[in-house]
């Protein structure tokens, strides 16, 4: 089984949910990732994540709450558009960290401008910083948790669910 990963965009949200919900709100945000979770469920599919990004730390902080009492399945975590390196690496550590301070969320993914490897190695200080990772071995990022939803280190350059790194840092 291959898991799939709901993502909800502030920015991409359907016109009908933006007219029924007065925009890109953090309910519309998880009505749109419930909506795509029940047509996988209605065919039998359950190995899914879910993530509901928007650009603005306090919709991110609020959708991800709601969608945290919503459903069971595995969050997700991610700023969109967090800008620029610096930029990005403060804004999307500020609502990453609030959240998982908070036990919410099982993966996260933070993105900023330049080198992909960059972003690892934010998010492994991030979890430090949170205790939620322990010193692992420079070499490779193979991501130890001990915190109650099992939180993984995830980016676009890691294999199977976040447990290996497929790169060194």
């Amino acid at each position: 089984n291959i898991p799939i990963r709901i993502g909800v965009n502030a920015g991409s949200l359907s016109p009908e949910l933006r007219e029924r919900f007065g925009g890109a709100t953090p309910e519309a945000l998880v009505e749109s990732a419930m909506q795509h979770v029940r047509l996988l469920e209605e065919v039998d599919f359950y190995d899914m994540k879910i993530s509901v990004k928007a650009s603005d730390i306090e919709r991110t902080l609020a959708a991800y709450r709601l969608l945290s009492q919503t459903t069971n399945y595995p969050l997700h975590l991610g700023l969109t558009e967090a800008g620029t390196f610096l930029a990005g690496t403060v804004r999307s550590s500020v609502a990453l960290g609030i959240l998982l301070s908070e036990g919410i969320g099982d993966t996260i993914r933070i993105s900023v401008n330049g080198d992909p490897v960059k972003e690892m190695m934010i998010c492994k200080q991030l979890l430090k910083c949170l205790k939620l990772i322990d010193n692992v071995p420079n070499l490779y990022a193979s991501i130890f948790i001990r915190y109650p939803s099992v939180i993984d280190l995830i980016s676009y350059l890691f294999l199977d669910f976040g447990k290996f790194s497929i790169i060194p840092f």
